[in-house]
């Protein structure tokens, strides 16, 4: 009995060994369960940082600012909220901006779309005349058929000047050819400031003194003139 048990001491021991001397297992002597469940981990890990890129990206894109200048050729500027500003005579205009030197190349047959301050629409025009004028400037035209309206352009050196003729009324339009500020006046506004009383537009001048004379007597208006 005693022989028995000494073998079975002596046969753990030598499996002890065996293992401690093999070492842990190699990525290759790994059981195929442990190897799955170990890229298993891996996948889940690396699946929040990709999601996280992908959650950047778009952030990114959405950064950049898009252009506000036209897209369609035939609008000279953008349409904007039409907040009206002072100049020093106080006169009101509408500020605006245009691409510089669109107005070098206008042709006839060419059609524009003008946003304008007060207007439910774009107000559109194809160019048919183009001639010269005094100084030698350019002046290119075109009217709306059928109606009176129309636009007028007289390209100068150093600023383009517009007359727009609208179904309800005239704009200005100035335009720096170097820097494309665009001021946009509705004459309604230029024509208030020479109004004395803003119905008519008519200027009306206080009556003349009278005295009262005896009967039988004209009166005569008292002059103020000195």
């Amino acid at each position: 009995m005693q022989k028995k048990l000494m073998a079975l001491g002596c046969l753990a021991g030598g499996v002890l060994v065996a293992v401690l001397m093999a070492g842990p297992f190699t990525k290759k002597e790994m059981p195929a369960q442990q190897q799955a469940t170990s890229a298993d981990q891996i996948i889940a890990t690396a699946a929040p940082a990709q999601s996280a890129l992908e959650k950047r990206q778009p952030a990114q894109i959405k950064a950049n600012p898009q252009s506000t200048q036209p897209t369609d050729s035939s609008i000279p500027w953008q349409a904007n909220e039409w907040e009206s500003t002072l100049n020093e005579d106080g006169l009101s205009y509408f500020k605006t901006s245009t691409p510089p030197q669109y107005f070098a190349n206008l042709t006839t047959g060419q059609t524009l779309r003008l946003p304008l301050p007060e207007q439910d629409s774009d107000f559109s025009v194809t160019l048919s005349e183009a001639r010269k004028g005094y100084g030698d400037l350019d002046i290119v035209s075109g009217d709306v058929p059928g109606t009176t309206q129309g636009v007028t352009i007289v390209k100068g050196k150093l600023d383009t000047h517009m007359t727009v003729i609208t179904a309800n009324t005239t704009y200005t339009v100035v335009v720096d050819n170097q820097t494309g500020e665009t001021k946009i006046i509705d004459d309604r506004d230029r024509a208030k400031l020479q109004f004395i009383d803003g119905k008519d537009g008519l200027e009306h001048h206080q009556q003349e003194k009278q005295i009262p004379f005896p009967p039988g007597l004209k009166q005569a208006p008292i002059s103020n003139a000195s």
